[in-house]
């Protein structure tokens, strides 16, 4: 087990960050792909909606990949659906 911040993450600076190194490569006949891995717990969820609209205008495609036992599907789903991606779930036990 880890220890995780009770309080959530800046989940949106972490995809501000992935954002910007897929545009560094960005071009023609490139596939420009942002995986996600988190429970969804953030500070920053309606930052994170904006750019997955803005991931989307850019043709950039989430994976957001849900964790733990408890996750926020509702963001993860919208988030994939936004940047015209995918999402998934994966729980252990």
């Amino acid at each position: 087990m880890y220890e995780v911040d009770p309080g959530g993450t800046a989940m949106d600076e972490g995809i501000t960050m992935g954002m910007a190194e897929v545009e560094k490569n960005a071009g023609a006949g490139k596939l420009s792909q942002v995986v996600v891995l988190t429970d969804g717990e953030t500070s920053g969820e309606q930052s994170c909606r904006r750019l997955a609209v803005e991931a989307a205008k850019k043709q950039i495609r989430f994976t957001v990949i849900g964790v733990g036992t408890e996750w926020n599907a509702n963001l993860l789903k919208d988030l994939a659906k936004q940047a015209e991606g995918r999402w998934h779930y994966n729980r252990r036990r």
